[in-house]
This record gives C-alpha cells, structure tokens and sequence, in this order.
C-alpha cells in the first residue's frame, strides 16, 4: 500500500497543492513553517479523520480561505492510494459553519468520500494505514495511560473494523450512561424504572468495553 498523490485546497498555510509520490521512503526538507509536518498531517487526517494537533476541525481551513459564492470557506484534502486490491481514491472536506448574518460560527460540518461516494467517517477508517510518530508521542513513555490507550485505538482501529465500531459504540454509552447519573442526581429524570435503564447501559458498557479491553491488550 502507497500514495500515489495528495491534493489540498486551503487546508492549513496551504492554498494550494498537488503532489505526487512514487514508491519507497519520501523525504520532505524545508526551513520551519514550510508545510512539511501539513503534508504528514493530511495523510493522517485522511487515514483517520482526526487531526494530531487541531482541537477542531474548523482549525484545518487556512484562515483567508474563500468559499464558494454563498457558502462558508471550506478545507478540500485528497489523496488516491495503491493497494494490492486496486486503487482507492479518499476525499475528506471540512466546511465552516456561518450563521443567518453570514458570520463564521464555531462548528463546522465533515464530508467524507471513498472514490466520490459519501460515505460516513468510520467508512473512511482502514483504507489508508499510517502510523504518525511526533516528538509529542514522547508522551507515549512519560504520559498518562490516557495516551498510550489513544495511540492504540487510533493503530487498532485502522486495522479493525469492528474494534472503531465498538469503540465508537463504547464511548456513545459511556456518555449516555453518565449522562443519566447526572440527570438522576440533579433529579432532572425520574427514579421510577431508573435500575432497568441503568442495568441496559451497564451491559452495552460491559460487552463493548471487554471487547476493546480484550484487543489492546492483545495488541
């Protein structure tokens, strides 16, 4: 599996680029600030739908992009892979929101596609494999656990797609289950049926969790 070609349209300090790769080790060199660790980040972003540095995605579309008339400016990153099963082209566009003034807002919407056809971002997950390691992955060694499962779950769910199902399972009832404990104890929700509700998400978050427990730690 290589990238054949990354293209991107006002993501980042790029406005523009089109870039083609050939087989075996790449090398990008440039003074600071050139875009180099932007290329890196792409391909990650397109691999796994998530950025290593951005808090949001809105932080991926170059600030002075321009939209489209009458649209919200919007980030385009592209890249076509060779695998031993074919081609696959990946497309991930991420667009700012504005309000009914036309002011940008703080959200922003995610398309994703596989070979132009939209797809949802746990689609995009596996068909492009990438293993990003930055002097910040130091605190793989020195962090938190939380770090170390992170790295996991971002390596087993490119390789696994019923490991990102279950864990992106996981973590919807781990926030509907704490969800309920702070409804109940602000007494927003009544406590009639409360054990029955509480014993459905206990049992969704202990089949979905021993599953991802069970992975990590074989991995």
């Amino acid at each position: 599996m290589h990238v054949t070609s990354v293209s991107l349209r006002d993501f980042r300090s790029y406005d523009r680029l089109d870039l083609a790769l050939e087989p075996g080790t790449t090398l990008f060199y440039g003074p600071n600030a050139a875009g180099k660790t932007t290329i890196l980040e792409a391909l990650f972003y397109l691999a796994t739908t998530r950025s290593p540095r951005a808090g949001a995605d809105r932080e991926l579309v170059r600030w002075d992009a321009q939209g489209d008339i009458g649209t919200p400016p919007f980030a385009r990153l592209l890249c076509d892979v060779k695998r031993t099963d074919g081609k696959v082209r990946l497309e991930v566009v991420v667009q700012r929101r504005a309000d009914d003034e036309g002011q940008l807002t703080a959200a922003s919407l995610k398309t994703v596609r596989i070979d132009r056809k939209a797809v949802r971002a746990l689609d995009l997950v596996g068909n492009l494999r990438v293993v990003l390691f930055t002097p910040a992955d130091l605190a793989l060694v020195t962090g938190a656990p939380s770090e170390r499962r992170r790295y996991l779950d971002v390596t087993l769910s490119q390789l696994n797609g019923r490991y990102v199902r279950t864990l992106s399972h996981y973590n919807k009832v781990v926030q509907q289950r704490n969800s309920l404990l702070r409804a109940w104890r602000e007494r927003r929700r009544p406590l009639r049926g409360a054990d029955d509700e509480l014993a459905f998400w206990d049992r969704e978050l202990t089949l979905s969790g021993a599953y991802v427990l069970h992975e990590r730690l074989a991995a």
